[in-house]
This record gives C-alpha cells, structure tokens and sequence, in this order.
C-alpha cells in the first residue's frame, strides 16, 4: 500500500484521478515539496472519484500505470494503490485515515489547488478529514475566491486551524487533463504537457482516442 519512505517524516498527499497524469501536477508537488520543506510526497489515483465525472475514464491499471512512470525517477515521489484498491468512491477522508494507521509516525500535508480546496466543505466529514491533516494549497489560474472569502476563513470555519493552512506560491501554469486528452483524440502532439515516459504510455496503448468529455473534480 505504501513505497517505503525511511525515516520520513513530512509526508505530502496528492492526490486525483490522473487521466492523465501531468507536468502540472508534478511541478505543484515539486513546489509543495520545496516550499512547505516536505521529506515526502505521496501520490494517490483514484479508481472511483466521488463527485461526477463528465467523462469516461481510463481504466484505472492503466492510470496507475502512468502516474509510476511519472514520478518513479523522483527519490522523494510514491505512488500509493490504496484507492485503486478499495471499492466503492474515494473519499480523501478514508485514505487520510488509512494512511495515519498505516504509518502514525507521518505528519500529513494535503495538497489541493485552490480551487479544490474552496469546495472542501462539499467532501466528505470535512472536519474530521481536517483534524489528520494540514493543507497546502496552490494556486489556479483564473480562480477567484467566492464572495470575497477567503481561502483561510473559508477552511477555519470547517475547523482547520489558520496556521494548519499554507498556500504556495507556485506554479501559474495552466495545464488541463481534458485538453491533454482532446490533442490525443485530434492526433496532436502532448509532448511537455506530460513526461515522456507518459505520452509514449498513452500512444502504446491507444488511451484517449476516442474521449470527448469534460475533467470532473475529485
């Protein structure tokens, strides 16, 4: 369930369906894993997402797959199966708890973009997905606070703690999966969009030829 982390410590979380995995995502973790000071960061696919997703997505071996490839050169990157192998929707509350009875000595950090982080309080058990974590959040291009409130009071009034909450500074970069995956079925090149490991994954086994939906959220 877990890669062996020795003596870490400052474990990030990130997670999401990965379809597929991006250079977006790697460099928001990278960053987290810079600026918060984490010893880890440990990366989670989905097999089920809990909120709708608009469009089909890829089988789920094949989306761990990629996220393997992805992160597999990084010493401080893991991949967790612990989603892909649970049935039924993945809550992140779940997987926190998993996560801190399988290894109580980590300090959890999970990290979400902003605009995810403003929907928390849709999640499931949100308090209590907050009372095993700290979150560090990064920015969105185009995100805009709802109703002037911002990110720290929206998540206290969930019961995180302000000095629980940490926003990063970076990356701006405007990387889409749904737009990664209409350059696949349009015959487009996605070449720096994901590793190269990835994008030869994706030509190999004919991912995405046929996909015209939307990205949901996690």
């Amino acid at each position: 369930m877990l890669p062996s982390f020795k003596s870490k410590k400052r474990v990030g979380i990130l997670g999401g369906t990965f379809d597929p995995i991006h250079m977006g995502h790697l460099m928001v973790a990278q960053h987290a894993w810079e600026e918060v000071q984490l010893d880890a960061i440990l990366f989670v696919p989905a097999r089920s997402p809990w909120m709708k997703v608009e469009h089909e997505l890829a089988p789920v071996e094949d989306r761990l797959a990629m996220v393997r490839l992805a992160v597999g050169v990084v010493d401080a990157f893991g991949v967790s199966h612990l989603e892909v192998d649970r049935s039924g929707p993945s809550y992140t509350v779940d997987t926190l708890a998993a996560l801190r009875q399988a290894a109580p000595e980590w300090r959890l950090f999970l990290i979400l973009g902003a605009d995810a982080a403003s929907e928390l309080g849709r999640w499931k058990e949100p308090g209590k997905l907050l009372g095993m974590c700290e979150v560090v959040v990064a920015p969105r291009p185009g995100y805009v606070a709802k109703d002037g409130v911002s990110l720290e009071d929206s998540l206290a009034s969930l019961g995180a703690a302000r000095t629980a909450v940490q926003q990063i500074t970076g990356p701006r970069v405007d990387i889409s999966a749904t737009d990664i995956r209409r350059r696949v079925k349009a015959g487009r090149s996605i070449r720096y969009l994901v590793p190269e490991a990835v994008e030869v994954y994706i030509r190999l086994k004919g991912l995405y030829r046929g996909e015209s939906g939307v990205s949901g959220a996690r």
